[in-house]
């Protein structure tokens, strides 16, 4: 049996480093991929069937070699064919061997002078599933990997070899040239990267996360200077998002920065900030509920969306409350509250929707007003606002604006599920306003001055003034 065993490894192993002759031109090797991908396969198992204490074993007995002989030429079996695993791996908290230069020197010169292509290719596979930029022998690894690309005659290797030449996967900015390759290429990202070779484990590696870090960049800049046209919107969705899943699940924060970092300052066109705005909070919800879905991005950033988010949540309620409300006292709080908004004072914003509101709303904002608050009133809603540290409640109709100018135990919270009118209307508040003389612009006039008082922001009567 044991002798049976052997013979077989010895076939599998001359089938592996096969080296084809060379062929005519009008030669067509048609199954050559399915080879390719059966032997990908079959090393991708071998590793999977691996124990803990298989990786430490191998580790050792190949370090051990190393260190008594000086040389890895002697390293045969199966030892030999799951070396790779191993080389650019910390195990037991050993470091890795390929991060110490005579190591590398040594395991160089041995694939140099056995040439075997899958040996080659699965070192190649877990250089860039790990592609340690940070180690001091990286470029080393990078020239050695190019040089047995270069100098091969194996038909399997000479994939890899096109592979580089035609898009750098080696050279020093080689995931930047893939990305640029991602973006100017017309083939969907998961066709892409099946051409250049890349399966599930080297999409989870870290040479996949570089690309979609330089492919991020590229596309913030494109979306900063052309919005979301020229394709560019359909071209990062179908990057970033596989089916309904993440490509690359250790970048998703970085995906939801690069979206916002390019617009801190000023806002793109409507559409392009609605396509944005919709996608983060179908894939991370909405910061101000699920904040912890957003703990991985940076505050800043996660400050450009909740802009967006105040600026939509008063259209919103502006725009329901405008099909429900009183009309001759809502359009004098609209435009009121709207210059507000126009000079970008409100520093957050949130809605609680009466059961008439809801209802319209379940109509014309597609589902979203099951985002905001409901209030348990019929036919009145309320806008609940923060501006500098004045939080401030404003009635759709019959109703005073209150104000809290400190924050105590009975000032209204923001972004919660459900509001009682009692509660709302309560008099703990250190300012509340009846809108008097709406079309005289005295109740304006009062509450502008306070809030001025208050916070050093003014709004002129001009701007909130109605427009026949």
């Amino acid at each position: 049996m044991k002798k049976s065993n052997t013979k077989a490894i010895n076939i599998l192993e001359f089938i592996r480093d096969w080296k084809a002759p060379s062929l005519s031109n009008n030669f067509r090797p048609v199954k050559i991929e399915r080879t390719v991908q059966l032997l990908q396969c079959a090393d991708n198992n071998e590793k999977s069937t691996l124990k803990s204490s298989d990786f430490i074993h191998l580790r050792n007995y190949i370090y051990n070699i190393w260190r008594n002989e000086g040389t890895l030429i002697n390293l045969v079996g199966k030892q030999l064919r799951r070396s790779p695993f191993i080389v650019f791996s910390k195990v037991d908290d050993n470091k890795p061997l390929g991060v110490m230069e005579d190591f590398t020197d040594a395991y160089l010169e041995l694939l140099q002078k056995l040439s075997r292509p899958r040996l080659i290719i699965n070192t190649l596979k877990e250089f860039l599933i790990n592609y340690p930029e940070n180690w001091a022998t990286f470029e080393k690894w990078l020239a050695g990997m190019r040089s047995l690309l270069n100098n091969t005659n194996s038909a399997i290797l000479n994939n890899w070899k096109l592979i580089h030449i035609n898009y750098g996967l080696l050279l020093s900015n080689g995931p930047r040239n893939i990305a640029r390759s991602v973006i100017d290429n017309k083939d969907t990202t998961a066709d892409f990267f099946t051409k250049i070779g890349f399966g599930s484990s080297l999409l989870s590696g870290v040479y996949a996360q570089e690309i979609c870090k330089e492919f991020l960049e590229l596309n913030g800049r494109k979306l900063k200077m052309n919005g979301s046209k020229d394709g560019i919107w359909g071209k990062f969705r179908d990057f970033v998002i596989d089916g309904s899943n993440w490509r690359f699940e250790n970048c998703k924060y970085l995906i939801a920065e690069s979206l916002l970092k390019p617009f801190i300052s000023n806002d793109p066109d409507d559409y392009t900030k609605n396509l944005i705005q919709n996608f983060l909070l179908n894939y991370f919800g909405d910061p101000r509920i699920k904040r912890s879905n957003w703990l991985g991005v940076q505050e800043s950033l996660r400050g450009v969306l909740h802009r967006w988010l105040v600026g939509a949540t008063l259209k919103d309620f502006f725009e329901i409350i405008d099909k429900t409300a009183v009309d001759h006292m809502w359009r004098y709080r609209n435009a009121f509250w709207n210059a507000y908004l126009m000079r970008k004072y409100i520093d957050d914003a949130w809605v609680a929707l009466g059961s008439d509101a809801r209802r319209l709303a379940d109509r014309i904002l597609d589902n979203k007003y099951s985002c905001y608050g409901a209030l348990n009133s019929r036919d009145q809603s309320v806008l609940l606002m923060r501006i500098g540290s004045l939080t401030i409640i404003e009635w759709s109709h019959n109703g005073k604006c209150r104000i809290w100018i400190t924050q105590t135990k009975n000032t209204p919270k923001l972004h919660q599920p459900q509001y009682l009118s009692s509660f709302l209307k309560n008099d703990t508040c250190q300012f509340d306003l009846v809108h008097a003389g709406a079309e005289y612009y005295r109740w304006q006039a009062e509450l502008s001055n306070f809030i001025y008082s208050k916070t050093n922001l003014l709004v002129t009567e001009k701007e909130y003034k109605l427009k026949f």
